[in-house]
């Protein structure tokens, strides 16, 4: 039986310099997911590598820079769905955090970067063949190891033609693919919400969003009761983002993954 392949992440719960914050009051009416939800940094990376934008997501990376409320996503979410993704993340790029063996002015950089971009519709084949190019050892085609050695954010075994992978300076930041949405993501729709598979958060934001439900009328909290009760709404005691990263990689690391 085909496992499922490696889900989109996106971490949530910062402030923006706008002063938007997915809180837990926030939570409880479920406000689509907006590609308008974004920091200056990735403002001027779009503008930089002349990006259509969109919301963004890791393949498979929980990042604790961006908050303390995960959403993890079935990858058929981005069927039928425009955008982009790229072997890295964009705005590490821009801010100085994926350095190559040789010295790379800002042109080549920028051309790299396009080289190394893909339409969204292609992602899934292209970690693919990156996974299986870099993160499997030599002479083993049937390597489990390489998904789980991505997936956990170590280091390839082979590096790229521009030392990126193998770079002492660069971490995992440097190689997990980022996928952009075009448009909001609405977990209100019943078409949207049957690719979501866990929402985690922190004690302080579960906390908090049990709060805001039993001061809600009983109707306003139906949903979240219900992901609740099917234990896709979490609360993770401890290390947020570790703990999700070791439930995703239990989902779905086996000998191939198979993007279809």
């Amino acid at each position: 039986m085909t496992r499922p392949f490696v889900p989109l992440v996106r971490t949530d719960g910062k402030q923006y310099e706008s002063g938007w914050m997915l809180d837990a009051a926030k939570l409880l009416d479920l406000p689509p997911l907006s590609p308008n939800a974004k920091d200056t940094l990735a403002k001027r990376t779009e503008r930089w590598l002349k990006l259509r934008g969109g919301l963004y997501f890791y393949a498979g990376h929980a990042c604790a820079d961006f908050g303390d409320i995960v959403f993890v996503f079935d990858a058929a979410l981005t069927r039928g769905r425009q955008g982009g993704a790229s072997t890295f993340d964009t705005g590490g790029l821009a801010a100085g955090y994926v350095q190559f063996a040789g010295a790379a002015t800002e042109r080549v950089r920028r051309d790299w970067a396009r080289r190394n971009s893909y339409r969204l519709g292609e992602w899934r084949r292209r970690l693919q063949r990156f996974v299986r190019a870099h993160f499997r050892r030599s002479n083993v085609w049937h390597d489990s190891s390489a998904w789980r050695r991505y997936l956990s954010g170590g280091r390839a075994h082979h590096d790229d033609v521009e030392g990126r992978l193998l770079h002492d300076r660069n971490s995992r930041r440097a190689w997990t693919f980022e996928l952009r949405l075009d448009k909001e993501v609405d977990l209100k729709e019943p078409a949207v919400a049957k690719h979501l598979w866990r929402i985690a958060m922190s004690r302080r934001v579960w906390d908090e969003l049990r709060a805001a439900l039993l001061a809600a009328p009983f109707a306003a909290g139906t949903q979240w009761r219900t992901w609740i009760l099917e234990g896709i709404a979490v609360c993770v005691e401890d290390s947020l983002h570790e703990a999700t990263e070791r439930w995703i990689r239990d989902r779905v690391c086996v000998v191939e993954q198979v993007a279809v």
